[in-house]
């Protein structure tokens, strides 16, 4: 059998939910019908150990170097991984994209679109000159997925112009079995004797809006609730989080530990976890949590989340930025037993839904489209 032959390319494999999702697929994909390679354009991540041992890694820039100094190499190594496959995948927006747009214009290969978010939102947060660059090479990629039917959507009305019949919705992969490779830092839930509300994301309050999380814990604990609040996860917001908390005088009840490699654990602790974001691609956050068993509440952004939670069915949504709906689910949650267990339930089949054996016959079916392969 002739193996189709894949190239993915990525900036880096740090611990981001795009990153994890990448990796879901590498590991899934047949190696009996596939040869796979990750271009990274820096060797650096904190997933470096979750990479499978059948995915050759090629690296272009050390942690140190700077990519502008570098831009020959990259195009120079690129352009000879890409004339050795048979498909390239940017596996990120814009600058993996770009680069995986211009290899496959030299290299005469296919290529592929990998959007993991509402583009609206990301191309407002990086610098003006991605908005002409960007909707210049995404109306020209022939090939597009989508992690959300939303995500496709946005795309089009960023683009003006009607979704195109190379453009697909799959959504991630959801591997339960990465979980058990990881134990938890048992000291960090010692003693938690109060209802326990968990979250986790990048501490980027522009779209994880953990100020917002933060708020409505405060609202409920002086409403008289009392339970802890701990936030996993790290970045560039985590002062400005931390002098809230201290405003709001919370400090005793809110814990912030850093990132983790496995945040399943500390959900199945937990009495409810909760999403707060102004904006998703999709929401993966959310099915870890159902996979603990975690009832979910979830803000109701324009792409992601209501396709995994549906209309309140697996998961209560509430409105995006209204810190008051927001605590009063989390309140609802606290004190209906009831609710929590018909959520616990409906979240051990929803999670299901997206499994490797649902999802990864998706992609093999659009490279063998690609390629024109029965």
């Amino acid at each position: 059998m002739i193996k189709i032959k894949l190239l993915f390319i990525m900036i880096n494999i740090q611990g981001g939910g795009a990153e994890r999702v990448l990796l879901n697929l590498l590991r899934h994909l047949d190696t009996q019908k596939y040869e796979i390679t990750l271009l990274l354009l820096k060797k650096e991540g904190k997933y470096w150990n979750e990479i499978p041992d059948h995915v050759r890694v090629v690296s272009v820039l050390q942690p140190h170097q700077h990519l502008r100094f570098y831009v020959p190499s990259l195009f120079t190594k690129g352009l000879q991984e890409a004339q050795k496959h048979d498909v390239i995948v940017g596996g990120l927006e814009l600058t993996p994209t770009y680069l995986a747009y211009i290899l496959g214009i030299l290299s005469r290969k296919p290529v592929v679109g990998w959007v993991h978010i509402d583009i609206r939102y990301l191309i407002n947060l990086v610098p003006k000159w991605h908005s002409i660059l960007g909707k210049y090479i995404y109306k020209r990629i022939p090939f597009m997925v989508f992690v959300s039917y939303g995500a496709c959507s946005a795309m089009a009305k960023w683009l003006a112009c009607d979704p195109r019949p190379e453009w697909f919705a799959i959504y991630n992969i959801f591997d339960p079995d990465i979980y058990s490779q990881t134990k938890l830092d048992s000291t960090i839930l010692l003693d938690l004797d109060l209802p326990l509300v968990v979250s986790a994301g990048r501490l980027d309050n522009t779209q994880k809006n953990f100020d917002l999380l933060i708020k409505a814990h405060a609202y409920v604990v002086n409403r008289g609730y009392k339970h802890r609040l701990i936030i996993l996860g790290e970045g560039k917001d985590r002062r400005k989080l931390e002098m809230l908390v201290k405003t709001l005088g919370v400090q005793d009840s809110v814990i912030m530990p850093g990132f983790v490699n496995n945040p399943i654990q500390y959900m199945e602790k937990a009495t409810m976890f909760v999403l707060s974001s102004r904006f998703e691609g999709f929401g993966m956050v959310l099915l870890e949590a159902m996979l603990a068993g975690t009832p979910v509440i979830s803000t109701d952004c324009e792409v992601g989340p209501r396709e995994i939670l549906g209309n309140n069915e697996f998961g209560l949504l509430v409105p995006v930025g209204d810190a008051d709906a927001l605590a009063n689910a989390i309140i609802q949650l606290l004190c209906d037993e009831n609710l929590r267990l018909h959520y616990r339930k409906k979240g051990l089949e929803r999670y299901k839904e997206f499994l490797p054996n649902k999802i990864v016959p998706l992609w093999h079916q659009l490279f063998c489209k690609i390629l024109e392969i029965k």
